[in-house]
């Protein structure tokens, strides 16, 4: 299981409300989360439709810009 879960949740959670408030169009725009004691940060990948996001697509990142899950 994904040490990063809530991190993941929290912003799946975030980039659902955006589309739900009609704040995005198609798959343009989204939200990040940072955990800053794990320094990564968590954002959702470029393409997905809203309608199609889980909280597992949520991409997790280091400040380096490495892909860390």
């Amino acid at each position: 299981m994904s040490s990063y879960k809530e991190l993941k949740q929290e912003c799946y959670e975030a980039n659902i409300q955006l589309n739900d408030l009609g704040l995005v169009i198609y798959t343009f725009g989204n939200v990040s989360a940072v955990d800053r004691d794990k320094e990564v940060f968590a954002i959702k990948p470029s393409g997905v439709p809203y309608e199609d996001l889980k909280p597992e697509d949520i991409v997790i990142m280091d400040f380096e810009n490495n892909v860390i899950e």
